[in-house]
């Protein structure tokens, strides 16, 4: 059993536990049955993680180069795979995304401001 916690701007984002085991986190301490993983950007400074599934998969938002912009990623191990934008400068994973099954919801800006002028 393999217990991973996953480091994302200097803050632990969650635990998961892999080939399951209830123990305490005492034991797994002690045992040294935990590995940390910090997790990478788009080459900026900042990124957030919002979810971790049952596999290990992280999702959420990293900066690019420059800080200007950033986008939505999922992590498989230590670097980010981005999931672009819909022709805008942003895009993230905001909120859990817990299934294990590939999906993952997201929002992006568009290339064109207030298309609805709404504002």
């Amino acid at each position: 059993m393999l217990k991973r916690a996953f480091l994302l701007g200097g803050s632990i984002l969650g635990v998961v536990v892999l080939n399951g085991g209830a123990r305490a986190e005492s034991d797994w301490a002690r045992d040294g049955q935990y590995a940390v993983t910090v997790l990478g950007t788009f080459g900026g400074a900042n990124g957030s993680a919002s979810s971790i599934n049952e596999t290990g998969v992280v999702a959420g938002t990293a900066d690019q180069t420059g800080d200007v912009s950033s986008e939505a990623a999922v992590w498989y191990g230590k670097r980010p795979l981005g999931l672009g934008t819909l022709g805008g400068l942003n895009s993230g994973v905001d909120w859990p995304n817990h299934n294990n099954f590939g999906l993952i919801a997201g929002i992006s800006e568009t290339a064109r401001i207030d298309p609805l002028g709404e504002e």
